[in-house]
């Protein structure tokens, strides 16, 4: 299986229950220092593995607001300009759930936490179960392509929450 992509997001100022859910699903969790510029722990979990295997491993790079309260058409964060960007993509999306938009369209300048994670092969059932409860437990929501953990047969690209339900894809669509 190819390398898959998510990115978590949260108006919380925290990871901690994100990195509970992996704890309580994960034994070997390994905090690794930040590359330069990231604004936050680089964070790898290793599942399974042995004298023989190399196990699965899913990386957690996140970024958060320096300033919370930041405008984000206005500030030069890194973080900002992406929050900025999404919700100049969401608000192109055609309009046939415009519940769903603006309750999205309302969450995104809140957004404080941005948390990308990889999986080199994809995201097995462990991963995605851990995943979803640490979502739930922040509040946030997950932005993905297409992929093996979550997915939208209408559009390539889509908002889901906690419990995996769909929230908005690109088609307008959502499944709420």
């Amino acid at each position: 299986m190819a390398q898959e992509m998510i990115t978590l997001y949260t108006a919380q100022t925290t990871t901690a229950p994100l990195m509970d859910a992996l704890r309580r699903h994960f034994k070997d969790v390994k905090v690794e220092i930040a590359a330069p510029g990231d604004t936050g722990p680089k964070i790898t979990v290793t599942h399974g593995g042995g004298w023989l295997s190399k196990g699965e491993s899913v990386i957690f790079s996140t970024r958060q607001r320096q300033n919370p309260q930041a405008n984000i058409s206005q500030s030069s964060e890194p973080i900002c300009r992406n929050l900025h960007g999404m919700y100049s993509y969401v608000s192109s999306f055609p309009v046939q759930n415009e519940q769903w938009q603006q309750f999205l369209l309302s969450q995104i300048p809140r957004f404080q936490i941005e948390i990308g994670v990889v999986a080199a092969n994809g995201f097995s059932l462990v991963f995605q179960k851990a995943i979803l409860e640490g979502v739930k437990a922040l509040d946030g929501m997950i932005f993905s392509n297409n992929n093996s953990f979550l997915s939208s047969n209408r559009a390539g690209n889509g908002f889901w929450n906690g419990d995996g339900a769909l929230v908005l894809d690109a088609s307008g669509a959502s499944d709420l």
